[in-house]
């Protein structure tokens, strides 16, 4: 999912932790990976494309997001700012020095 755009390694490591049976490792590992998609759905405004909240959360995590495109425009700043919140309350270890 788009979320791998985001935490690439945390994927990795979900696979590897599958892979090698270290299963507390993968609940850890996956309950990260289903509460960022879980926020990201959250804030994404209802509309059927995540992309309304996932470039602007991409923008400020230093990624390179991009613009959301008309007809489409932007979570506000207020819910990007809780999203980005509810995503640090995660723990993702990839994603602590990004801002």
């Amino acid at each position: 999912g788009a979320e791998g755009n985001i935490v690439p390694q945390l994927f990795a490591s979900i696979i590897r932790s599958f892979d090698m049976g270290d299963w507390d490792a993968f609940r850890k590992s996956y309950k990260q990976l289903l509460g960022l998609h879980s926020i990201i759905i959250k804030y994404n405004g209802g509309s059927a494309s995540a992309q309304r909240g996932l470039k602007p959360l991409m923008n400020a995590l230093g990624f390179p997001g991009g613009a959301v495109r008309p007809p489409m425009f932007p979570i506000s700043a207020t819910d990007l700012a809780a999203m980005v919140a509810a995503i640090d309350e995660l723990g993702i270890p990839e994603l602590g020095g990004r801002r």
